[in-house]
């Protein structure tokens, strides 16, 4: 059996949802019943239940089962994914300008923001962020990493995903993240790198990413012009 099944079972569900086999505020079958269903493990079942959790299809209400979401909230929710990924997710052409990639000594910001010492080698990623061929935003990041070195220029033009190579070949799992918006406006050459006016608003994005086991991996500056936005969902807080 294929390790992706889980997969298999979350496109399933998914095909069934649209063509409203399984209707919003429906409770799902027991998760024994759809391992029963897609002939998987429980485990398989509940690793493709937890995705469509993560991709807004699915709430789960303790006590109560497992419930169709409204349409409205499907595909809100802010997952860790790059640039890349969350492009193509959408059905857009991503793309990339790099303007600089080498190892350095991390800034005194950045290490008080993620709590490494001063003076860490960290790889910097400079890059203009591209959507259908039109430059939509600018990402600055600071990539926290055993040998540095081996996360090379070369890798990120060829994949354009770092994030991709972080999993692949540094076999790190990025877990969570905090991100802080505000509003500033384009500098002189940030308006020429991404063709608007000087002074034109920015949503400006600090994110802080770290892996499974708590680690900073990444400290990134991102900011987007008004094309670009995003939708994601807010939880009451917990008691």
């Amino acid at each position: 059996m294929s390790r992706f099944r889980y997969l298999e079972v979350v496109q399933s569900i998914i095909d069934s949802i649209s063509v409203g086999d399984y209707k919003q505020g429906e409770a799902l079958p027991a998760e024994r019943l759809l391992s029963k269903e897609f002939s998987v493990s429980r485990e398989t079942t509940r690793k493709a239940i937890k995705l469509l959790e993560s991709q807004g299809y699915l709430v789960s209400l303790p006590g109560s089962g497992t419930f169709v979401n409204l349409e409205i909230f499907r595909g809100m929710h802010r997952c860790i994914d790059g640039f890349s990924d969350e492009a193509t997710r959408l059905g857009q052409a991503p793309g990339q300008k790099i303007l600089f990639v080498g190892v350095v000594a991390v800034p005194i910001l950045v290490s008080q923001a993620v709590g490494i010492p001063k003076g860490t080698q960290v790889v910097r990623v400079h890059r203009i962020r591209i959507l259908d061929n039109i430059p939509v935003g600018i990402q600055d990041a600071y990539i926290i990493i055993d040998n540095p070195r081996f996360l090379t220029e070369e890798k990120i033009r060829q994949s354009g995903s770092i994030y991709q190579i972080l999993r692949e070949e540094f076999g790190i799992k990025l877990t969570d993240a905090t991100e802080s918006l505000s509003a500033v406006p384009a500098s002189i050459e940030e308006a020429q790198w991404l063709n608007i006016k000087t002074n034109a608003p920015l949503l400006h994005i600090d994110r802080i990413t770290i892996s499974a086991d708590l680690s900073p991996v990444e400290f990134c500056t991102m900011k987007y012009t008004q094309s670009y936005s995003y939708h994601t969902v807010i939880h009451q807080r917990c008691i």
